[in-house]
């Protein structure tokens, strides 16, 4: 099972863990590009489940 989208609260700790401190505006952005990542490696991975079983032999 994939890894559920981050949450504010994830990212804000994230970011403290980090030492990061983000203006408003630039945490809005980051959050943003951060679920798209996940949203694309999520696709990445069902991409290459449906590879794996159309031809199991592949490398």
């Amino acid at each position: 099972m994939d890894a559920p989208e981050p949450t504010e609260e994830a990212f804000d700790e994230a970011a403290r863990r980090a030492g990061l401190t983000l203006a408003p505006e630039d945490r809005t952005i980051a959050l943003a590009e951060a679920r798209a990542l996940h949203r694309a490696a999520a696709l990445v991975r069902a991409y290459v489940a449906g590879a794996d079983r159309r031809n199991p032999h592949a490398e």
